[in-house]
């Protein structure tokens, strides 16, 4: 819908005239405010006969026809036509005076509000929110406190020329609305319903969520992959860092994975993998990171916790898995974990250093025997 332009004049009668100027000509709406009731509301009056091709229009701003001589005057019947079309959109349309009172509105803009466009004139905004707040019809008004609702919104309302913005209703649509303040200070106010755009929307973000989660995941154990991990490791060890906190990054690899694969077959593998991951998610906290890195190497990342609390941590890893029963007609099938432990500082936090610190000692726990855990330090000088 093409934007409308106004210019408001008063007579010595106390009428304002608002011009309105539309791709098809300008309007001019007679408000009358002084002679305005509760029970009539305030009136808006269109011009009759056909409107000049230049001259002065009702504001006695100077005008001439847009497209030159050649263009058809606006009739009575084009008006007629107008307003009935006006009316009957499920757009909302409606105007306000400068004290905010609505002197034009269609039965959409209307029922915004919970009334009929009759009963909506000449009510301040005020009185209409308080009314659809009362009534629970029309815009839905989240609030235990109308009062404190109405301080927000009038601080927002014609606080600039031109507003934008989204609302719902208590029927469930959602609306697009925007505002348009002319020179004289009256509002121009049009919605038009967006409830199916929200819904592809709500759509889409659903299923980015659902592509994230599987770029993110591990598709056997259901954990993060080596991608997630090293981008959501690297985010918490800066977070440490600001925190001026201490971070533990456990290597963790299955020992003699191979013989299980050989043995009982790459379905009983995948068991253990899913059961040896589910067993170290439940004993770790709900923020500590989790992944599997590929084949039988996982990675835990454990926030603010320095060397003593970290060999703790990794001794209940590897002693939880050590008690895992995998499957029963394998009584014999009792894989163990090897775990590399790395304490990065609060003045050291980097994910690749990190890293490396925490393979050599993995390699140090293989090369003793496996089944252990072994804190990485640093070469002696």
């Amino acid at each position: 819908m093409a934007p409308f332009r106004g210019r408001r004049a008063s007579n010595r009668q106390g009428t304002t005239l608002i011009g309105i100027t539309t791709p098809a000509g300008r309007l001019a709406l007679r408000y009358s405010p002084l002679t305005a009731s509760p029970e009539t509301g305030a009136t808006l009056t269109l011009p009759t006969g056909t409107m000049p091709k230049s001259g002065k229009d009702a504001t006695g701003t100077s005008r001439s026809s847009p497209q030159g001589e050649g263009n058809p005057l606006l009739t009575d019947e084009t008006l007629a036509l107008l307003l009935e079309a006006i009316d009957k959109t499920s757009d909302g349309i409606g105007i306000f005076a400068p004290d905010d009172r609505l002197i034009y509105t269609n039965s959409a803009n209307a029922e915004l509000f919970g009334l009929m466009p009759a009963l909506a004139l000449g009510k301040t905004f005020s009185e209409l929110i308080r009314h659809a707040y009362r009534q629970q019809a029309g815009i839905n008004i989240e609030t235990d406190d109308i009062d404190r609702w109405l301080q927000v919104a009038l601080e927002h309302r014609r606080n600039r020329q031109y507003r934008s913005f989204q609302t719902d209703t208590r029927d469930g649509r959602w609306l697009q609305v925007t505002e348009q303040l002319t020179g004289g200070g009256q509002m121009f106010v049009f919605f038009t319903d967006i409830t199916e755009q929200k819904r592809v929307e709500r759509k889409l973000k659903r299923l980015t969520a659902r592509l994230r989660t599987h770029a993110d995941t591990d598709d056997l154990t259901g954990i993060s992959n080596r991608r997630a991990f090293f981008r959501l490791a690297q985010r918490e060890l800066s977070r440490s860092q600001r925190a001026g906190s201490d971070s533990t990054l456990l290597m963790m690899d299955i020992d003699y994975f191979k013989r299980v694969n050989d043995r009982y077959g790459h379905q009983v593998g995948d068991r253990v993998l899913v059961n040896i991951s589910a067993t170290l998610g439940r004993e770790l906290r709900q923020y500590d990171l989790l992944a599997r890195l590929g084949g039988e190497e996982f990675a835990a990342l454990i926030p603010e916790t320095g060397t003593q609390r970290a060999l703790e941590v990794a001794e209940r890893l590897r002693r939880a898995v050590a008690a895992i029963v995998h499957d029963g007609d394998c009584p014999d099938l009792a894989p163990t974990v090897s775990i590399g432990v790395a304490v990065s500082h609060a003045s050291q936090l980097e994910l690749d250093p990190l890293i490396s610190q925490a393979d050599e000692a993995l390699y140090q726990a293989k090369d003793a025997g496996r089944d252990r855990c072994i804190l990485w330090q640093p070469p002696a000088s």
